[in-house]
């Protein structure tokens, strides 16, 4: 009867000390960091890189890449960052400050409806916009079953409201997932792309794209993508250029 208490035991203690030298490396790099030793600190961030998913891991790495100069690389943590916090006024102004710093500069005008639309969506987070959106269907689900069985308690106008509500937050998730999942986004990690008319290199150069582009990913083909900018040029580029955000 012990034995399942036992292994349940062992299998906490092995978690908890799991994150002992994860922790410890994170305290070490900010160490190198606040001396200024920061290849340091980025090679102890990247051995943990892919046990880490959340904000501040990637703001800071998007700062250390910012101080040894890779934009690019320190763009796509920041918009990583944005993505999981972007209600977060200091990853906004980092990725700004980052794109004047590009040599191709995003020079298109926004609409109204573009950046109303970003405003919108900087709102909430997916993970909060699923929340949201499952809150509100129980809601209408439990005001649903009570005006069936408790007909005297609602009113079918008490529920117009909710489902309102919740018409509104599933078309903010279907705008969120088509954001953030649905529209598979990259950035350029390498100084200089050159971005062919198909897919390899004995094929014409249409233009080149510099480190920090964002771009669409349209396409994959073995080792290169083809990628659509903002300004509606596409075209193909090898996949070691780029990083998918």
């Amino acid at each position: 009867m012990k034995r399942p208490a036992f292994l349940l035991s062992i299998l906490f203690l092995w978690i908890t000390f799991a994150q002992i030298p994860t922790v410890a490396s994170l305290k070490d790099a900010a160490i190198h960091y606040n001396n200024k030793d920061y290849q340091s600190a980025l090679d102890l961030y990247l051995e943990t890189n892919n046990k880490k998913n959340d904000s501040a891991f990637f703001y800071n790495l998007g700062n250390i890449y910012t101080k040894l100069e890779q934009y690019g690389k320190a763009r796509l943590f920041y918009t990583k960052a944005h993505r999981l916090s972007p209600r977060d006024r200091e990853i906004k102004e980092n990725i700004n400050v980052i794109k004047t710093k590009l040599i191709d500069q995003e020079l298109l005008q926004k609409s109204f409806n573009t950046m109303l639309l970003e405003k919108i969506c900087d709102s909430l987070n997916i993970n909060e916009s699923w929340l949201l959106w499952f809150t509100l269907l129980s809601l209408l689900n439990l005001l649903l079953w009570t005006k069936k069985y408790r007909p005297n308690v609602l009113t079918a106008k008490s529920i117009l409201p909710v489902t309102g509500l919740l018409i509104v937050s599933t078309l903010f998730l279907v705008i969120k997932l088509n954001q953030d999942v649905w529209q598979k986004k990259g950035i350029i990690i390498t100084p200089k792309a050159a971005v062919h008319s198909g897919p390899s290199e004995n094929l014409p150069v249409l233009f080149f794209i510099h480190e920090g582009s964002e771009y669409h990913i349209k396409q994959n083909q073995n080792e290169w993508e083809k990628i659509k900018l903002s300004t509606g040029l596409t075209g193909w580029t090898k996949a070691i250029n780029t990083q998918k955000i």
